[in-house]
């Protein structure tokens, strides 16, 4: 009824000019109730079709979604399988081929080892039953050596004596050698020393003098550094040491005259100036 009343008073104000509707087709042509209930019901159903074809639209593209991330963990998942069965035989003969080379280091460096251990033992073994001229190994070297001990040896030994003297009996110098005596090789440097010492309460200055016996090894003595024939200044009560450096000549060893002198005779004679 009282829809009755609204759409009565309705249509007369569309005749009046003064519409509530204007922009509504049914105001014009005043079709009703029944034309905006249509209306209406039009309105209603595009909207739940729109909401309707919105939830279809959101529920796919949750549904395509899902299935894109579930294709590509699948994917992922296949290409690390795949990428394993490529790497690991690769790597597993890496790591056997590093495990070869290794075993064949250590075994080289036992074999060396063992070689240098055995070399001694097996050379022996070889000397000893290796045929050579004349016999074994052992037995040529045997010959050489007594060859080599038949001949004269040219560094020859010779004894060489020192002695000392003052030029006065009551001299205030004494004058001794350090040693008596030194082995000496033909042919070889050797060092000696001569000491002396002043038993006065003043300075002193001495002179040396030398000579050497026999007279036939004497051209074969030779002095490199000696402290004769020059002025040594000795202060009172003070020991001093003179060295004399000397070689045999090896002329010595050839020459027919010395073949029996095994000595030689240094003798040193000490003047206070």
């Amino acid at each position: 009824m009282l829809w009755s009343r609204v759409m009565v008073g309705q249509a007369a104000r569309c005749k009046a000019g003064a519409c509530l509707f204007p922009r509504r087709r049914w105001c014009s042509n005043h079709s009703g109730r029944k034309s905006l209930q249509d209306e209406l019901n039009s309105q209603f159903e595009a909207k739940t079709t729109s909401d309707a074809s919105d939830q279809r639209l959101k529920s796919g593209v949750r549904v395509a979604r899902k299935t894109y991330q579930e294709n590509f963990e699948a994917q992922a998942q296949e290409l690390f399988r795949s990428g394993e069965k490529d790497v690991d035989p690769s790597q597993s003969g890496s790591k056997e081929e590093m495990k070869r080379i290794a075993a064949i280091c250590v075994s080289v460096g036992f074999f060396v080892l063992g070689g240098t251990f055995l070399a001694v033992p097996l050379y022996k073994m070889y000397c000893t039953s290796a045929p050579q001229v004349g016999g074994g190994v052992n037995k040529y070297v045997d010959n050489i050596f007594e060859e080599a001990s038949n001949k004269p040896s040219i560094a020859s030994v010779i004894q060489v004596i020192f002695r000392s003297a003052v030029g006065t009996k009551n001299s205030p110098l004494m004058f001794v050698p350090l040693q008596n005596s030194i082995e000496a090789l033909v042919g070889e440097p050797t060092l000696a020393f001569f000491n002396v010492y002043n038993r006065s309460d003043k300075t002193l200055i001495g002179i040396s003098t030398y000579n050497v016996a026999p007279v036939e090894a004497a051209q074969y003595f030779n002095k490199i550094q000696c402290f004769c024939f020059e002025e040594q200044r000795i202060k009172p009560h003070e020991l001093i040491e003179m060295p004399v450096f000397f070689f045999v000549d090896k002329e010595y060893l050839d020459d027919p005259g010395t073949a029996a002198i095994s000595s030689i005779l240094l003798n040193y004679t000490l003047f206070v100036v």
